[in-house]
């Protein structure tokens, strides 16, 4: 597996804040001169960075899993592989388009033996024409928690929630901003096909340094801190988005919640980062559609918003077998040093530390 990891923490573009040259300030206000600055200062951040990642931090694989625990269920993996299940599985597909190369993707998917349906949604513009797949246009709003929600409600809702088979639901870019490892079809098809019901595309990563002291990182959260999260503005290092739209009306993602009536339970819940993640179709029940009925209107309010991270933040939440988290909230609390009480770097409410 190889790490996705944006190159660019916030720590280090506060360091490039500090050499005077407004090496992270907007583009737009940079004139020439500071623009080649800025891409000096980039540059110079990057391996700063990688030299730091590689040669300071700690980094944890699942072989040095302190306990099988911490190898699967903390990380949100299956921790007994059914092979033939996952050989066997009915899995339809949707791909939220905008500018990736579609024949790629589909190229990828090939090593799944049993797709039904490869539903592709373009947002961007670009053609998503294909002999293999079920192209629609979409305006381009809401991201892919838009087009989610919109094939949830079109498709499966009311259609499918007793079909068997699971359906996945992923990017078209592999790029994150979470530093985690790619967990791969078959391990999503594995985990969605257990008895959580859902399987995400990501895999916590274990690095940590000095702006981050936190190790083992699991995909479980505490539900009353996480419902305190909140994105003022959006920027990821890469791009920022300091607009009056980005932000939601709402005063943090708990406020959001009660609005949808998304009633998540007390203790550790899982959260899935990197908008990729399998769920079983009987996890659709008519109480989960009615709250992503719920959410819906808030995704077309533009195509960047707050919104989006807040459902980004739900849909594992949401769609996971609620007899699997409570069976597995008291081990989590147990086996874990703590969560991230404060914000950092989008992780607050985060469990870390697993033995």
């Amino acid at each position: 597996m190889q790490p996705f990891m944006l190159p660019f923490s916030a720590s280090v573009f506060q360091s490039c804040q500090s050499m005077k040259v407004n090496g992270c300030a907007h583009s737009s206000t940079i004139k020439t001169k500071k623009r080649k600055q800025q891409a000096l200062c980039t540059v110079i951040l990057y391996f700063v960075f990688v030299h730091r990642l590689f040669s300071k931090t700690k980094k944890v694989g699942r072989s040095h899993c302190r306990s099988q625990f911490c190898c699967s269920t903390w990380l949100g993996l299956e921790p007994k592989v059914n092979n033939s299940a996952v050989r066997s599985a009915s899995v339809d597909v949707v791909i939220s388009h905008c500018l990736g190369n579609l024949s790629d993707i589909l190229q990828q998917l090939r090593s799944l033996e049993e797709i039904r349906d490869i539903f592709v949604y373009s947002k961007c513009g670009k053609s998503a024409a294909s002999e293999t797949a079920w192209s629609h246009t979409l305006p381009n709003v809401g991201r892919c928690d838009h087009t989610y929600a919109h094939h949830i409600l079109s498709h499966v809702c009311g259609k499918r929630q007793a079909t068997s088979g699971m359906v996945l639901f992923m990017k078209d870019t592999a790029r994150v901003h979470q530093q985690a490892y790619e967990s791969g079809f078959n391990n999503m098809i594995a985990t969605s096909s257990g008895t959580s019901g859902f399987g995400c595309g990501l895999i916590p990563a274990t690095i940590s340094y000095k702006a981050f002291p936190y190790e083992d990182l699991g995909i479980w959260h505490d539900r009353d801190t996480l419902r305190t999260f909140r994105m003022a503005k959006y920027d990821n290092g890469v791009y920022a988005d300091h607009s009056r739209v980005f932000s939601s009306s709402f005063k943090d993602f708990g406020s959001w919640l009660d609005h949808v009536g998304a009633e998540l339970p007390h203790g550790p819940i899982p959260v899935c980062y990197g908008g990729s993640f399998v769920v079983k179709y009987t996890q659709f029940t008519p109480q989960k559609c009615r709250v992503i009925n719920s959410s819906f209107p808030f995704l077309k309010r533009a195509d960047n918003i707050e919104e989006g991270h807040f459902m980004e933040r739900l849909w594992a939440a949401l769609l996971t077998s609620e007899v699997f988290v409570q069976s597995n909230a008291a081990r989590v609390h147990d086996a874990s040093a703590g969560f991230i009480k404060t914000e950092t770097l989008g992780y607050i409410g985060t469990y870390y530390g697993c033995s």
